[in-house]
């Protein structure tokens, strides 16, 4: 009886050693395929509309406004008119290509919003998510965002994007809610190409997916990361990555 009382003992002790570590690499790969899977989808959507629509660089006058973002006395963003009008006329185009559960626009205040978002590195994201635009997929994502820069259509010379938006591979009811973890960024650029993961061209993932760094933009940058090397070691051994170097904490 001792000897069986053992070796339960060192298989619970193996086990509470193991396991976290299992469900830390599931859920990291389950974070892989989803954003992998939702990029393809946006990139297919986005394909029609420029074969019906055109590229973005064609959607909207030469005379579109960018919006703009005000800072309260509490230190919280406040949107303006012309961003959160940019923000739905942006996922309109999108809507119809897509396999969408669920919208809320700018304006509506009886959706459900989102309640924090956090950066990387832990501090809470000062946005006025009251009036952040959101679309559910059929498929549990959430799309935000959507901020046009109005540039893109007067001199796109100029400027590196047209747009940028956020995915949320688990949904916005879904923690931790975090840039860079559940929250990736993507873009647009001025010739509108295609849509693009920042941390590359744009946003550079050694400035914005640092998890020990604060910036404004901490978690900004880690998408193109996670779909071209199909992992989150950033969150484990930044210093030691790059697009150019290692691509893993374990190479």
């Amino acid at each position: 009886m001792a000897e069986v009382l053992i070796t339960l003992g060192i298989i619970g002790i193996v086990a509470a050693m193991t396991i976290p570590t299992l469900i830390a690499d599931y859920q990291e790969k389950v974070t892989v395929n989803k954003l992998t899977q939702t990029y393809s989808i946006l990139s297919n959507a986005y394909g029609l509309i420029k074969v019906n629509e055109g590229a973005i660089n064609t959607w909207f006058s030469k005379d579109t406004l960018t919006g703009t973002a005000t800072t309260d006395d509490d230190g919280n963003t406040i949107f303006d008119a012309v961003l959160i009008k940019n923000m739905d006329a942006f996922w309109d185009k999108f809507v119809p290509y897509l396999k969408v559960a669920k919208r809320c626009k700018s304006e509506d205040s009886l959706c459900k919003k989102y309640d924090k978002i956090l950066s990387l590195d832990g501090a809470e994201k000062k946005m006025d998510l009251a009036h952040i635009s959101t679309i559910t997929l059929t498929n549990g994502v959430t799309l935000l965002g959507g901020f046009i820069n109005g540039a893109c259509f007067s001199n796109p010379e100029s400027v590196v994007y047209c747009v940028d938006f956020a995915v949320d591979i688990n949904g916005m009811n879904a923690q931790p809610n975090t840039l860079g973890k559940d929250i990736f960024y993507f873009y647009i650029p001025s010739n509108g190409s295609g849509i693009l993961p920042l941390g590359r061209d744009f946003r550079a993932f050694e400035d914005t997916c640092n998890p020990s760094e604060s910036n404004i933009k901490s978690g900004y940058g880690c998408a193109a990361w996670v779909i071209e090397n199909k992992n989150l070691d950033y969150l484990k051994c930044f210093d030691e990555l790059s697009f150019d170097g290692k691509h893993s904490c374990d190479e």
